[in-house]
């Protein structure tokens, strides 16, 4: 209302964006519980950080042309990177880059990968050694 700003422009490629940025979610929150499975609650409050971590080079409310080079090849790694880009070229009435969405999609198998072989690691070493307790109420 304050902004004129009209999400239906998207039409249905909003779809696959969202589903894009959620399946990313899932990764980083794989990440975060196996964070928190191994150090237990000192992590939790860098589980809350893990976002707010990523986006300066996540290119939310910016272009990724206006960051530094280095941060412009951490920021192509993330999933969720290719998504704004593409929303962008959305606003701007160009249309959707597919080769973006392929791209926010490869990436998106690589961290789910990462974030899955990750939490196994971690569930299986903290078995390993003990680190799992269980906690039950009666």
């Amino acid at each position: 209302v304050f902004y004129h700003f009209n999400v239906f422009q998207f039409h249905w490629h909003l779809v696959p964006f969202f589903g894009l940025l959620m399946v990313f979610g899932w990764s980083l929150g794989l990440i975060s519980c196996a964070l928190i499975m191994r150090w237990g609650q000192a992590a939790e409050s860098l589980a809350w950080a893990v976002p707010f971590l990523i986006q300066p080079v996540a290119a939310v409310y910016y272009d990724l042309s206006v960051l530094p080079v280095w941060a412009q090849h951490i920021g192509w790694c993330l999933p969720c990177t290719p998504v704004f880009e593409g929303m962008r070229a959305i606003i701007r009435g160009h249309g959707i880059d597919w080769n973006l969405m392929g791209l926010s999609a490869l990436t998106n198998i690589l961290w789910m990968l990462a974030a899955a072989a990750t939490f196994l690691w971690v569930l299986h070493s903290g078995r390993r050694r003990g680190m799992l307790t269980r906690v039950t109420t009666h």
